[in-house]
């Protein structure tokens, strides 16, 4: 997390290089800080090709402005990896954040933890009675794949899956 660490465009470039080769990372959040149209656009670049980051925050970094968000709305139609992208403090114009947030409507959040919890369902030695995935966008393909996993298990009884208001 670099929350409030004074980032700027120029140490977002080096980010943004570093997302090109890093095939680990799978959430940066970058809110709060300096970060203007020129750094998210650079970011957005990096992320086109990028397989692995699922989560990117930059709220409150109100020089991104519409050029920025609309470099981050291009690269959401050509990266199908980021299920969360929050723009909201930065400067766009209100038709701009809806582009994005219809961009990442239905995207799945399917991460390591979804990936485990899958895998332990299928042992026969998980006992748990109940699942809560609330505000997970686990998406058709997730559900698909939850519903598969627990066509064997005798153990879970409740499965909730409740979407929080303010994640949509």
């Amino acid at each position: 997390s670099l929350v409030d660490c004074d980032v700027t465009d120029a140490a977002l470039g080096r980010v943004a290089r570093m997302l090109g080769r890093n095939g680990t990372l799978t959430e940066l959040r970058l809110d709060q800080n300096r970060i203007t149209g020129v750094g998210a656009g650079e970011l957005a670049d990096a992320l086109r090709d990028n397989a692995t980051l699922g989560v990117l925050t930059l709220s409150r970094n109100p020089d991104v402005g519409d050029e920025g968000a609309e470099r981050l709305a291009s690269m959401l139609a050509a990266n199908g990896t980021v299920h969360t992208l929050d723009v909201t403090g930065c400067g766009c114009s209100p038709d701009l954040e809806a582009e994005v947030e219809g961009l990442l409507a239905g995207r799945a959040e399917v991460d390591a933890n979804f990936e485990s919890l899958l895998e332990r369902l299928l042992d026969d030695d998980f006992r748990v009675t109940g699942i809560d995935l609330s505000g997970r966008r686990i998406g058709n393909a997730g559900a698909t794949r939850l519903a598969e996993a627990l066509s064997d298990n005798t153990q879970v009884r409740q499965v909730l899956c409740a979407i929080d208001a303010q994640s949509g």
